[in-house]
């Protein structure tokens, strides 16, 4: 007798690919919903960094560009762990600088993915936890799924 793909047992089934949970992304500072597209992720070369990131640019946000020799006495310098290009991200609402976008990743980061056997997976907007609220985005019964 031949078993249908339906009719085989459970033991013998795949388990099913683990589904990453989504987020909703906000701006801590005025509540402006930056993504609805948002997951967790964490630092390549410092996993034990953990932020948020999203493969789509917030709608909410703009590009922030830092003037030379204004604030640069005040503030203290951003250290880098790569050399990746990135451009820092503000909140289009309150002017907070909510995180950046990767424009292109550095050598490291990249032979990090390969030397872990990782994949990429093609998310290049980062936000940084201090600066949203986050809220996992849940399926509701007649609306589109994720």
């Amino acid at each position: 007798r031949q078993e249908t793909h339906q009719g085989t047992s459970s033991r013998s089934a795949r388990p099913a690919a683990p589904q990453h949970r989504v987020y909703l992304l906000n701006c801590r500072g005025c509540g402006l919903l930056l993504s609805n597209r948002g997951m967790k992720a964490v630092l390549l070369l410092r996993p034990n960094i953990t932020l948020y990131s999203t493969d789509a640019l917030p709608a909410n946000c703009r590009p922030v560009y830092q003037q030379q020799g204004i604030g640069s006495a005040q503030e203290p310098a951003v250290q880098r762990t790569c050399d990746c290009l990135t451009q820092s991200l503000g909140c289009n609402g309150c002017g907070s600088q909510i995180g950046y976008m990767i424009l292109a990743p550095c050598d490291r980061c990249n032979n990090s993915v390969a030397k872990h056997q990782r994949s990429s997976n093609g998310h290049r907007t980062v936000l940084h936890c201090s600066e949203i609220t986050v809220r996992e985005r849940r399926y509701v019964p007649g609306e589109a799924g994720v």
